[in-house]
């Protein structure tokens, strides 16, 4: 045992003192990677984020409207009334991340201006003359929904966070709230739409039922979608309710770069790179030196 701790201090010794020899060579080396990262992450153009916070506006008459159907399902699914288990708010996630809904949005919002701040001509409102094949819907659709746009939804509270990243500070804060009144917008125009067509449909199965039950059935499906025409209508934040609308973010309060953390990154990275350098320089050393023993022991024994 006596012996065992003796080789584990020995080795300990050892590489403490590597370190003491070496530490100029590797603080030095981390310590100018650190700072040549934090100096160029200056040159990048730094990105800003703003955020509206929204909750689900309430669906009023869809309990009703389900316990009616639920004796006349088939009357219903051809007037265009369906019983879904999907929420309106699930819907209005996924029709964020839509191509349709993406694409009207870009198209009304001067999107690729804010997408290819350096390919778009703004003056001339298309591509730069250098740009030899210009970047596909398809592109302009993936580049938003996974580095600008962002939801995150707290189910203890119910609240849904609508989050836009760009370089542009005041357009980050006007996409942000514009993509949530775009989003109501669309809705209540769909909503609308839906519910006259099921009107007209209802109104020529009115004349064709002969039941009394049928023919109220019918009357109140049609008041039902009379009403949800109303609330499209009126009610402007259809889908979603805004709680904290979208504020321009300071200038200094960009979410990237982060200087402070690709400096910490590149203290690390340098301080591996110096402790490479280190170690490989002692063991080519080392080599050099037991070749030159073994040179000369070959030497003294001719």
């Amino acid at each position: 045992m006596n012996a065992e701790s003796s080789v584990k201090e020995a080795g300990a010794l050892a590489v403490l003192r590597f370190f003491l020899r070496n530490a100029r060579i590797i603080f030095g080396l981390s310590f100018i990677v650190g700072i040549s990262v934090y100096l160029l992450s200056a040159l990048l153009q730094p990105v800003y984020q703003s955020d509206v916070l929204v909750v689900p506006a309430e669906e009023s008459g869809g309990g009703a409207l389900s316990s009616l159907l639920s004796g006349f399902g088939g009357l219903g699914r051809l007037a265009g009334i369906g019983i879904s288990g999907t929420s309106r708010t699930d819907e209005a996630k996924a029709m964020l991340r839509s191509r349709t809904f993406v694409s009207r949005f870009i198209d009304e919002n001067n999107g690729y201006a804010q997408l290819y701040p350096k390919q778009w001509d703004a003056d001339k409102n298309t591509w730069n003359s250098t740009v030899k094949v210009a970047p596909s819907f398809q592109r302009a659709h993936l580049l938003f929904t996974t580095s600008v746009l962002s939801i995150q939804e707290d189910k203890e509270t119910g609240t849904i966070r609508i989050s836009i990243k760009l370089k542009d500070r005041l357009a980050a804060a006007e996409w942000a709230n514009a993509i949530v009144r775009q989003l109501n917008e669309t809705f209540r125009a769909q909503v609308a739409s839906e519910s006259q067509k099921s009107i007209d449909y209802l109104n020529g199965e009115l004349d064709n039922a002969s039941s009394v039950e049928l023919r109220q059935v019918i009357h109140r499906m049609i008041e039902a979608q009379i009403q949800s025409i109303m609330l499209a209508n009126v009610r402007k934040d259809f889908v979603f309710r805004v709680i904290d609308p979208a504020v321009v973010a300071d200038a200094d309060n960009n979410v990237s770069p982060r200087r402070v953390l690709l400096a910490f990154i590149g203290l690390i990275i340098g301080g591996l790179l110096g402790l490479g350098f280190v170690v490989v320089r002692d063991a080519m050393r080392a080599g050099a030196t037991a070749e030159s023993v073994s040179s000369e022991s070959v030497s003294d024994g001719e």
